[in-house]
C-alpha cells in the first residue's frame, strides 16, 4: 500500500563517501596495529643458559612451543 504524494529521496552520494571513509580508515587502523604488533614483538634468543653454561632451551624450541600453543587441534 503506497500513499498518494509521498516520494522517496534518493540517498545522498555523501553517504557513500562516508562509508568509504570509514572503512578505509578503519582498515588502516587495523593494519598500523597489525605491523606495530609484528614490529614490536620481543626477539626469541637463539639458546638460553642456566647459571652453569649449561643450554636450557634453544630458540627452535621456543618456536615449536609457540607453535603447539597456538594450534588448535
Amino acid at each position: 500500500m503506497q500513499l498518494e504524494g509521498s516520494r522517496l529521496k534518493p540517498l545522498s552520494p555523501w553517504w557513500r563517501h562516508a562509508a568509504i571513509l570509514v572503512a578505509f580508515v578503519g582498515f588502516s587502523v587495523l593494519t598500523v596495529i597489525t605491523v606495530l604488533t609484528y614490529t614490536n614483538a620481543p626477539p626469541i634468543p637463539a639458546r638460553v643458559l642456566d647459571s652453569a653454561g649449561h643450554t636450557l632451551f634453544t630458540g627452535d624450541e621456543i618456536e615449536r612451543g609457540q607453535e603447539v600453543f597456538s594450534s588448535t587441534a
